[in-house]
């Protein structure tokens, strides 16, 4: 997990965050300026990339767009997503699955923007 932390750090650099790592259990999460979270959680293999967004008061017809929007088989993004909370606490967990073995600070980067990319067309599409 050496590498990872190393690979943390320097993403940390990148965004101003010279001492950014993971804790005890694996976890980093940091709550950004635009009100998103981003957490990275390292599980076995594999490293979770999650960002929060806040989502009030969440409509069936918006959930189901962003379901479709995740589907493979449709040309959709490789993301994983789900709802937490409810009504105007609600957020949108998107997240990406990275190998532990590939992760790098511009994979972290990479995956970061394509999961913000994803919401701005989610949203354009009137969520």
């Amino acid at each position: 997990m050496n590498w990872i932390d190393s690979e943390l750090a320097d993403f940390g650099r990148r965004i101003g965050l010279p001492d950014l790592r993971l804790g005890e259990h694996g976890t980093c999460q940091l709550r950004l300026e635009s009100g998103d979270h981003l957490a990275v959680d390292v599980l076995d293999d594999d490293v979770i990339v999650y960002r929060r967004h806040a989502l009030p008061w969440p409509d069936a017809d918006g959930l189901l767009r962003a379901l479709q929007r995740c589907n493979l088989r449709d040309g959709g993004q490789p993301f994983q997503i789900g709802l937490r909370g409810a009504g105007a606490e609600a957020e949108l967990v998107i997240a990406a699955r990275l190998p532990a073995r590939a992760f790098t600070a511009q994979r972290l980067e990479s995956t970061w923007d394509g999961i913000g990319q994803w919401i701005e067309q989610w949203t354009a599409q009137g969520r």
